[in-house]
């Protein structure tokens, strides 16, 4: 897992592989944030942007969740989202497997090791396969957030 703000992301040459070049660049034109809620191909199917307004709920009611064949860069456009984080581990229950199908597996609430970000217009945060993610969590009373999620094939 990564955590870094939009106006930094270029400084320290972390992500030179085209396909991220491409993610940060669409993230960092300003004039993606007014797109209306959908999914955008920005490299066919290899990356590709989903954007959306969903409304944040408190921690126990928002299940962790993982991800096999795709990287995840997730970027707030306004609003504010607490999100948990740890590795994954075999000792988690899990609540639905819908990795074939639509590449993510949801777990039961108990994550070993969760840590927990908050995220702000402009903060970002990078989800490799092996992150465990618990997303829109309330920070500290539900709120409605719009946010680009690209999904970058792993």
């Amino acid at each position: 897992m990564i955590f870094g703000n939009i106006k930094d992301w270029n400084i320290r040459g972390l992500y030179h592989q085209d396909a991220f070049l491409k993610a940060f660049e669409f993230l960092a034109n300003k004039e993606n944030e007014m797109l209306p809620c959908g999914e955008y191909e920005i490299i066919g199917r290899d990356v590709y942007a989903i954007v959306m307004e969903m409304v944040t709920e408190p921690i126990e009611d928002r299940p962790p969740e993982a991800h096999a064949k795709y990287i995840d860069i997730q970027y707030i456009i306004s609003g504010a989202e607490k999100m948990g984080f740890s590795k994954w581990s075999d000792q988690l229950a899990v609540k639905n497997n819908w990795l074939k199908d639509k590449d993510v597996v949801l777990y039961a609430n108990e994550v070993l090791n969760e840590s927990f970000v908050v995220l702000t217009p402009g903060d970002y945060v990078v989800f490799y396969p092996e992150d465990v993610h618990r997303p829109l969590c309330m920070v500290k009373s539900p709120e409605i957030v719009k946010k680009i999620v690209i999904k970058i094939r792993a």
